[in-house]
Formats: structure tokens, sequence, C-alpha cells
């Protein structure tokens, strides 16, 4: 499967890359390697099983359609490290059933499928209405320094997106100046504070008000945005489907202060990446660079 790579470099010597695929109603997953993360999981690619991370924005299966085949293609990988699924409430318990059907076939059993899917790998699942600063997965399967936050979008139905910071530790100003041997006396948690700077926020299926009414979307270096259409035919589809058009961004790219805005969920009626380019570049956007296309 044919994926999309784009590598932003979204502060002085730091960058992320994304890679994956998007397309409406067919298939949504991206990949944020530096992150160990993977925002939904509506197809199944080469290296999405050495990811520890998997933040699902709602049920649709275009967004969620492929998590099952996460389990089994990391046991077939001997990859048993423990891994964090966030997703709605609503989702959990329909997840679980599906993913222990496909581990009872694809294990050839016949009885009941009655074995708790947490029994087969070790796995975190995590309500995203309870997400509120939980510490992700590196590599070596240990807390890492970000953290994760989900955030009630608009769609119909259940849906969040998500924002990941990074947690650094900082001297506090009352402390600054002093010299280092005087501040190697004093210990680290009364002299130092936590530090958390957004980094790449994610809104899976919205409308634009479930973006415009939340400032953390509006100031997150990197926002991975849905944009389902673009031309003048398609307004009245966006509206019906609670989704983001264009339009709505161009009205609105006065509040946007991100460095870049990545656009995906992109319609299938768009048939090739020039069509949707000019509809940019004749736009009323005036720094027009920060607009990425993951299609």
């Amino acid at each position: 499967m044919l994926s999309t790579t784009h590598t932003l470099i979204y502060d002085k010597g730091k960058s992320i890359t994304l890679e994956g695929v998007s397309r409406a109603g067919d298939k949504t997953i991206i990949m944020v390697k530096e992150l160990n993360i993977i925002f939904d999981y509506g197809a199944n690619l080469e290296t999405s099983h050495s990811y520890d991370n998997i933040l699902i924005s709602h049920g649709h299966n275009d967004h969620i359609g492929q998590l099952h085949t996460h389990h089994p293609t990391r046991k077939l990988n001997k990859n048993m490290k423990e891994k964090i699924y966030v997703m709605p409430k609503k989702c959990i318990q329909k997840f679980q059933m599906i993913a222990t059907c496909v581990s009872y076939m694809n294990c050839g059993r016949d009885d009941d499928c009655t074995k708790p899917f947490d029994d087969f790998i070790a796995t975190r699942m995590i309500e995203s209405e309870k997400c509120n600063g939980i510490r992700l997965l590196n590599n070596s399967n240990k807390e890492s320094n970000y953290i994760v936050n989900a955030y009630a979008m608009t769609h119909k139905i259940t849906c969040y997106g998500y924002i990941i910071s990074m947690i650094s530790k900082k001297l506090k100003d009352e402390y600054k100046g002093l010299k280092g041997d005087v501040l190697k006396t004093i210990d680290d948690k009364q002299k130092l504070y936590d530090c958390i700077t957004p980094i790449i926020g994610y809104t899976g299926d919205t409308t634009i008000t479930g973006v415009i009414n939340n400032d953390n979307f509006l100031n997150v270096p990197i926002l991975i945005m849905e944009c389902t259409f673009f031309d003048s035919t398609t307004k009245e589809d966006a509206l019906h489907g609670y989704h983001i058009h264009f339009d709505d961004i161009v009205s609105n790219i006065h509040l946007f202060k991100n460095k870049f805005i990545v656009l995906f969920h992109i319609s299938q009626i768009y048939r090739t990446r020039d069509e949707l380019q000019k509809i940019i570049d004749n736009s009323m956007i005036e720094d027009k660079s920060r607009i990425v296309l993951f299609y």
C-alpha cells in the first residue's frame, strides 16, 4: 500500500515526520515515528505493528477498522511489548469483542470467544474521556517525555482529537543566576518545574467549530486537521457529514497560529493532488506554505 510522507521542521533543529494514508470513507492512519504514536488505525501498513501508542478518534471504520490486526501482526513479529490504546469509551467493549474473535479465528479455535482481549498481549486501554496528561511509551517501553490530552470534537458520533506535548524540566526563575555549585546543593523538586510544550495536534473528524472553539488546536505548531471537501459544489456535503470544507479554513485562517496545517481525510471525489493544490494556490490564504496536503 502506497503511503504519504512529510517531514516538517517546526522549530530550530526539530522536525516531525508524518507517514501514512488517508482518504475519507476508506482509510486513515498517520504514524509519527519520533513520538512512537499512530493517529487512527483504518489501515495496516508495513511498519505500523512497531508503534506502541495508538490514538483512535472515533468508531467509524475508516479510522479504527484495521486496529484488530495490530495485535496478531505484533505477535507474528514477536513484538510483545506493552502498548497503549486510547479511544472513546463507547468503542472499547466493541473493539475488544472484535479483536478477541479475530484472535480465536487466527488460532483455529472453535470454542466460545470468552478469553478477554487483555490476556493476549499487555494492553492499556484508556478512555478518551479520561485522557488528561497520560504519559506515552517510548521505544524502550518505558514512560516517555511526551503526554497526550484528548478533546471532544464535533462530529456525527462521539469523536476526540488529541494533542501531544513534551514535558521538560526547567529552572524556576528565582534560582536563575545562581552558581552551579550552589544549585547542586538544592533539591531538583525545589528548583525545577515541569515545562509542557505542545508539539502536534490531531482533530479526527469534526466541523470547523470543533477546532476553532479550542485554542489548544489553534496554537500547536503542527496541526493535523481534517478537510474533506474543497470545491464550491460540496458545501452541503460538508454540513451534512459534519466535516470541514476548505472555505471554512480560509474564512478563519486568521485564528490559526500554527506553523503547519496538515490537511487529511480528503474526499475520494478528488482524483489528483494538482486539483487540490490549485484551489489552495487560488485561495485568500496569505502564507500558502503553511498548508500541507496529506494525500
